[in-house]
């Protein structure tokens, strides 16, 4: 599906929508509810800077488990271009931050979960594994010191290193709890999406 607000481009496929749709029935908790709620602001955040510093974003496109943004950075600084990599873990954090206040205040469950669901969001899009908000940050101080090739290297080193534990912490939540798969399955994503860019790579100079 394709749409067009403003002078963006904007893509949905098919499959997340159907994915996004039977997860939300499955959940009977709401959980899923609040992680999508959480993650469209976390990349409203991105946005926002973007926008604010008269960056143009050509394309948004959703795809299974992954919001990519294309936008032209040729006319922003070093420091603008890490402001606005960190711009959906700094809203994720201050939403983290002021529910968690609410909560103290009015002791509604719903305000506690959501200002978790923020926490965990945040602390994951740090970490500094590729396709995550660390893993871009980590990539363009690379980038910066080493050639494109080395720092590619570098960063799939880190991913490995970063996303292994996690996805071992992910396995025994499964085993714990039979419902408790999403820390899992964004794990096992991000491997893929990592051996599915070296594939192409390889294919590509083959």
């Amino acid at each position: 599906m394709k749409l067009k607000i403003f002078s963006s481009e904007v893509y949905v496929s098919f499959f997340s929508i159907a994915f996004l749709s039977l997860s939300i029935i499955c959940d009977k908790k709401g959980t899923v509810v609040l992680c999508v709620f959480a993650s469209i602001l976390h990349e409203a955040g991105h946005i926002l800077l973007m926008l604010s510093r008269k960056v143009r974003v050509k394309s948004i496109r959703l795809n299974l488990g992954d919001v990519a943004i294309n936008a032209d950075f040729s006319t922003v600084s070093v420091k603008d271009e890490v402001l606005i990599t960190f711009g959906g873990v700094i809203v994720n954090f201050t939403l983290s931050a002021s529910f968690f206040l609410l909560f103290c205040l009015f002791k509604y469950r719903l305000m506690f979960d959501f200002a978790v669901v923020n926490l965990l969001l945040g602390i994951f899009n740090i970490l500094p594994v590729r396709n995550l908000d660390g893993g871009d940050l980590l990539l363009l101080f690379l980038n910066s010191r080493l050639s494109a090739r080395l720092s590619d290297i570098f960063c799939d080193i880190a991913t490995v290193v970063f996303l292994f534990p996690v996805a071992v912490f992910g396995f025994i939540s499964l085993f714990n709890s039979s419902f408790n798969y999403s820390l899992l399955f964004a794990s096992l994503y991000l491997i893929c999406t990592l051996v599915s860019k070296e594939f192409r790579n390889v294919s590509k100079g083959s």
